[in-house]
C-alpha cells in the first residue's frame, strides 16, 4: 500500500503522491498511523510526508557501520533530524557494549574461566558424609 521514491515529493500512498491526496484521504492516513488531523492540507501532507520518511528509516535493518547524519540531513524537519541522532547515539551505545562484552569473553577464555567443572552429584553426596 505505502510506496516511496527516493524523492521526498514522489512518497505515495495506495499508489497516489501524497500532494495529491484530498484532505479526507489525508486525514485517515495520519488517523490510521496516530497522527493529529487538524491543520490546512499544506499542513496534513507536511505531517504526513515526516511520518512516512520515519518509517522508512525505521524499516531499515541496522548496519554493521554509523549510520550517515548527512544522509537525512537535507530535510527541513526537526523530528527526522532528532530521530537520526538519537539513532546514531543509540548505535555507539550498542557497539561500546558489543565490543566490551567480546572483550570480555576472550578474557574469560584466556584465563580458563570457560573450562570450569562441577562435581557430580555423587561426589558432592560422599563429601557431605564425610563432614
Amino acid at each position: 500500500m505505502l510506496k516511496m521514491a527516493d524523492d521526498k515529493a514522489d512518497l505515495k500512498v495506495g499508489g497516489k503522491l501524497i500532494k495529491d491526496l484530498r484532505v479526507k484521504d489525508l486525514k485517515e492516513e495520519l488517523e490510521r498511523r496516530g497522527l493529529p488531523k487538524t491543520g490546512s492540507k499544506t499542513q496534513l501532507v507536511t505531517r504526513l510526508r515526516s511520518q512516512l520518511q520515519l518509517e522508512k528509516l525505521q524499516a531499515q535493518p541496522a548496519p554493521d557501520q554509523l549510520p550517515d547524519l548527512n544522509e537525512g540531513a537535507d530535510t527541513d524537519n526537526e523530528f527526522v533530524k532528532q530521530y537520526l541522532e538519537q539513532r546514531q547515539l543509540l548505535f555507539k551505545a550498542q557497539k561500546e557494549a558489543r565490543r566490551k562484552l567480546e572483550e570480555e569473553e576472550r578474557l574469560g577464555q584466556s584465563q580458563g574461566q570457560g573450562d570450569v567443572t562441577l562435581p557430580s552429584e555423587s561426589e558432592s553426596q560422599s563429601s557431605k558424609r564425610g563432614s
